[in-house]
């Protein structure tokens, strides 16, 4: 799906971006230039990102087992 029309980025190429950034959001876009035409997508991809986020969290629930001796 595309994130930004303007300069052509689907959101594997954010996902990518931020990876290759070291996990590092705000990086990651900036590496891409989202948001630096129009700026419509900006609020869109921090949405996006959110939303795979908070999707990982759910897939993946924090380990609340006790181990004891």
């Amino acid at each position: 799906m595309y994130i930004c029309v303007c300069k052509g980025i689907t959101d594997k190429m954010l996902k990518d971006s931020i990876t290759s950034q070291g996990g590092n959001i705000s990086k990651g876009l900036k590496a891409l230039g989202v948001g630096s035409e129009c700026g419509t997508c900006l609020h869109d991809s921090i949405d996006n990102i959110k939303k795979q986020l908070s999707k990982n969290d759910e897939n993946n629930p924090p380990n609340t087992s006790v181990i004891s001796k």
